[in-house]
Protein backbone atom coordinates (compact mmCIF):
# COMPACT_ATOMS: atom_id res chain seq x y z
CA UNK A 1 0.00 0.00 0.00
CA UNK A 2 2.90 2.35 0.70
CA UNK A 3 4.42 1.99 -2.26
CA UNK A 4 1.22 2.35 -4.24
CA UNK A 5 1.10 5.58 -2.40
CA UNK A 6 4.56 6.43 -3.48
CA UNK A 7 4.39 5.65 -6.76
CA UNK A 8 0.78 7.89 -7.41
CA UNK A 9 2.95 10.96 -5.69
CA UNK A 10 5.92 9.89 -8.20
CA UNK A 11 3.40 9.92 -10.93
CA UNK A 12 2.10 13.27 -9.97
CA UNK A 13 5.14 15.38 -9.80
CA UNK A 14 6.30 13.87 -13.25
CA UNK A 15 2.80 14.96 -14.56
CA UNK A 16 3.23 18.19 -12.72
CA UNK A 17 6.68 18.81 -13.77
CA UNK A 18 5.80 17.95 -17.44
CA UNK A 19 2.59 20.16 -17.53
CA UNK A 20 4.03 23.26 -15.97
CA UNK A 21 7.22 22.83 -18.76
CA UNK A 22 4.61 22.68 -21.31
CA UNK A 23 2.94 25.65 -20.54
CA UNK A 24 5.71 27.49 -20.25
CA UNK A 25 6.61 27.30 -23.60
CA UNK A 26 2.72 27.68 -24.67
CA UNK A 27 2.24 30.64 -27.02
CA UNK A 28 0.15 33.28 -25.09
CA UNK A 29 0.32 35.71 -28.80
CA UNK A 30 -0.79 35.67 -31.60
CA UNK A 31 2.40 36.84 -32.76
CA UNK A 32 4.53 33.95 -30.25
CA UNK A 33 2.22 31.42 -32.68
CA UNK A 34 2.72 32.69 -35.59
CA UNK A 35 6.88 32.86 -35.00
CA UNK A 36 6.60 29.22 -33.78
CA UNK A 37 4.77 27.94 -37.03
CA UNK A 38 7.13 30.11 -39.62
CA UNK A 39 10.49 28.46 -37.87
CA UNK A 40 8.91 25.18 -38.14
CA UNK A 41 8.08 25.76 -41.78
CA UNK A 42 11.32 26.93 -42.41
CA UNK A 43 10.31 30.53 -43.20
CA UNK A 44 13.14 31.85 -40.78
CA UNK A 45 13.28 35.39 -42.62
CA UNK A 46 9.33 35.76 -41.50
CA UNK A 47 9.69 35.38 -37.79
CA UNK A 48 9.73 38.38 -35.93
CA UNK A 49 8.25 39.71 -39.66
CA UNK A 50 4.87 41.09 -37.49
CA UNK A 51 6.92 43.44 -35.00
CA UNK A 52 9.28 44.49 -37.70
CA UNK A 53 6.16 45.56 -39.96
CA UNK A 54 3.69 47.14 -37.16
CA UNK A 55 6.08 47.98 -34.07
CA UNK A 56 3.18 48.74 -31.32
CA UNK A 57 0.75 47.31 -33.34
CA UNK A 58 1.73 43.74 -34.07
CA UNK A 59 -0.65 41.82 -32.09
CA UNK A 60 -3.81 43.73 -33.52
CA UNK A 61 -1.93 43.04 -37.04
CA UNK A 62 -1.47 39.52 -36.49
CA UNK A 63 -4.88 38.93 -35.02
CA UNK A 64 -6.67 40.86 -37.95
CA UNK A 65 -4.50 38.61 -40.53
CA UNK A 66 -5.31 35.71 -39.45
CA UNK A 67 -9.01 36.25 -38.42
CA UNK A 68 -9.81 32.88 -40.55
CA UNK A 69 -7.13 30.03 -39.39
CA UNK A 70 -7.83 29.98 -35.72
CA UNK A 71 -5.45 31.98 -34.69
CA UNK A 72 -5.70 33.84 -30.77
CA UNK A 73 -8.98 35.68 -30.72
CA UNK A 74 -9.79 34.71 -34.24
CA UNK A 75 -13.36 34.96 -34.98
CA UNK A 76 -13.15 31.71 -37.56
CA UNK A 77 -16.19 29.83 -36.29
CA UNK A 78 -17.99 33.44 -36.59
CA UNK A 79 -17.49 34.28 -39.98
CA UNK A 80 -20.26 33.31 -42.28
CA UNK A 81 -19.73 31.29 -45.61
CA UNK A 82 -19.90 33.72 -48.26
CA UNK A 83 -22.11 30.96 -50.38
CA UNK A 84 -23.93 30.30 -46.97
CA UNK A 85 -25.11 33.78 -45.78
CA UNK A 86 -24.15 36.08 -48.51
CA UNK A 87 -25.73 38.88 -46.39
CA UNK A 88 -23.69 38.18 -43.02
CA UNK A 89 -20.57 37.39 -45.09
CA UNK A 90 -20.90 40.99 -46.27
CA UNK A 91 -21.74 42.45 -42.72
CA UNK A 92 -17.92 40.79 -41.91
CA UNK A 93 -16.27 41.97 -44.56
CA UNK A 94 -17.53 46.03 -43.80
CA UNK A 95 -16.47 44.61 -39.67
CA UNK A 96 -13.01 43.40 -40.95
CA UNK A 97 -12.34 46.88 -42.83
CA UNK A 98 -13.37 49.23 -39.90
CA UNK A 99 -10.99 46.47 -37.76
CA UNK A 100 -8.04 47.38 -40.32
CA UNK A 101 -8.76 50.85 -39.99
CA UNK A 102 -8.94 50.60 -35.78
CA UNK A 103 -5.51 48.66 -35.71
CA UNK A 104 -3.63 49.99 -38.58
CA UNK A 105 -4.76 53.13 -39.59
CA UNK A 106 -6.78 55.43 -42.38
CA UNK A 107 -3.74 54.89 -44.80
CA UNK A 108 -3.32 51.01 -44.51
CA UNK A 109 -6.54 50.72 -45.27
CA UNK A 110 -6.67 53.19 -47.91
CA UNK A 111 -3.90 51.15 -49.57
CA UNK A 112 -5.21 47.67 -49.24
CA UNK A 113 -8.78 48.58 -50.52
CA UNK A 114 -7.34 50.10 -53.39
CA UNK A 115 -5.47 47.47 -54.20
CA UNK A 116 -6.81 43.69 -56.18
CA UNK A 117 -5.58 42.29 -52.67
CA UNK A 118 -8.79 43.12 -51.42
CA UNK A 119 -11.24 41.66 -53.26
CA UNK A 120 -12.62 38.56 -52.66
CA UNK A 121 -15.16 37.29 -55.14
CA UNK A 122 -18.03 39.77 -55.45
CA UNK A 123 -17.06 41.53 -52.38
CA UNK A 124 -14.82 44.57 -52.21
CA UNK A 125 -15.32 47.46 -50.79
CA UNK A 126 -14.86 51.21 -52.01
CA UNK A 127 -13.01 53.74 -49.07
Amino acid sequence: MKRLVLASFAVAALLAITVSTALAQWPTSCVELNDIIEAQQGNHENVGIYQRVHDDSAEAACRLDHQRDGFFGARRYEIPLRTDDPAGYTQFFVERAIERYKTQGLQATLDFYNSSASVEGQWYLFV
